[in-house]
């Protein structure tokens, strides 16, 4: 999300952003405090003001970047997704079973949340135009996460399919080992 090698500051002394960089700078620095306001304070308590605070810039400011939490959280979604796929292109995913992806989601319960009230609760929310974007970006994230599990990289939906009864079945809580196991194994053997 960072085109350079900084990474945002969460306690910087703001100024405008005027610059491209700085905007996307300013931007990596709001999702980077949703991720933590979330974290901290669960999606019913998430607010805007919350987030504007930890960026230390004004509420209007971040309107500017966003139009309400649902498309922090939404963002937030996508960013989590993909770095969850990235990861498990490092760890190539196609020889992954159900306790490695269990490992690879250590440390990620915000995402299987995210997962669990995107569809439910965060999706709803979003209007228009912003929604459809965000669908889209959603979806080529869970796609290149299910190519990452192995799934045949001709079958977008395929591979979006894969990534997200993953997540689903880990999200649950409950041990799903031998399910995931199952739906890994067909995929792995369609793509063969």
């Amino acid at each position: 999300m960072v085109p350079s090698s900084r990474q945002p500051d969460l306690n910087p002394e703001y100024k405008r952003a005027r610059s491209d960089d700085e905007k996307q700078e300013r931007e990596a620095a709001i999702v980077l405090a949703a991720r933590h306001e979330f974290d901290e304070r669960g999606m019913h308590a998430f607010t805007m003001t919350g987030v504007a605070k930890r960026v230390h810039i004004s509420k209007a400011a971040l309107y500017g970047y966003h139009e309400s939490k649902w498309s922090i959280l939404a963002t937030l979604t996508v960013g989590m997704v993909r770095s969850w796929a990235a990861e498990l292109r490092q760890r190539n995913g196609s020889t992954l079973d159900a306790s490695g992806l269990r490992d690879s989601l250590d440390g990620r319960g915000a995402l299987l949340d995210l997962s669990a009230l995107y569809p439910r609760v965060i999706a709803p929310e979003l209007e228009g135009e912003a929604r459809v974007a965000v669908e889209a970006q959603l979806a080529h994230a869970h796609e290149e996460a299910g190519v990452a599990l192995g799934a045949d990289s001709q079958d977008a939906a395929g591979a979006e399919h894969l990534s997200r009864a993953v997540l689903a079945l880990l999200g649950t809580g409950s041990t799903q080992d031998n399910a995931v196991n199952a739906i890994l194994g067909a995929m792995r053997a369609s793509g063969e």
